[in-house]
């Protein structure tokens, strides 16, 4: 999913630090293919074993998620820069996530303020 996401983002003309970033961005499989793989299983569409399979890949590109969004400026950087983002960009845009989360939680709503 990775790779054919960042080649199809590569393809419509983004950089590669853009189609990468966009590509780990959507790594993860969805909480959805818990109830899709549910209903597979229970419609005979698939085994017993590729139901535990789906949901143990499930299980962990959930955990793992957090730690790649960590990780994906530092991988960006060993790309050339480009015109459109670069990894400065994105450890913003990260920060800024972070800190209306925080204001969320306090309930200091900031985001009229932009």
């Amino acid at each position: 999913k990775v790779v054919f996401t960042t080649l199809m983002v590569g393809i419509w003309g983004h950089s590669v630090r853009t189609s990468l970033q966009v590509g780990l961005g959507l790594a993860q499989i969805g909480e959805f293919a818990f109830v899709l793989a549910n209903q597979g299983l229970s419609m005979g569409l698939m085994t017993k074993q590729v139901y535990l399979v789906l949901l143990g890949v499930t299980a962990v590109t959930l955990f793992l998620t957090p730690w790649v969004f960590q990780l994906t400026p530092a991988l960006i950087r060993s790309f050339p820069v480009d015109d459109h983002s670069s990894a400065d960009d994105i450890e913003m845009q990260h920060a800024s996530t972070d800190e209306e989360e925080e204001a969320e939680q306090e309930g200091d709503d900031t985001s009229h303020l932009e």
